[in-house]
């Protein structure tokens, strides 16, 4: 299910996403830039999910 696949992704991207942000940059850096990206990816994954299954993501 290619779903699963979706979900897989995303959710190792995020995870790369926090570690990279945490040794490369400045613990209030990476904090304020964490709830950027987690707020972005989430949604993006959603949108993507939804967009997988024919369903309506406007909100």
């Amino acid at each position: 299910d290619d779903d699963d696949d979706y979900y897989y992704y995303y959710y190792y991207y995020y995870y790369y996403y926090y570690y990279y942000y945490y040794y490369d940059y400045y613990y209030y850096y990476y904090y304020y830039y964490y709830y950027y990206y987690y707020y972005y990816y989430y949604y993006y994954y959603y949108y993507y999910y939804y967009y997988d299954h024919h369903y309506y993501y406007y909100y």
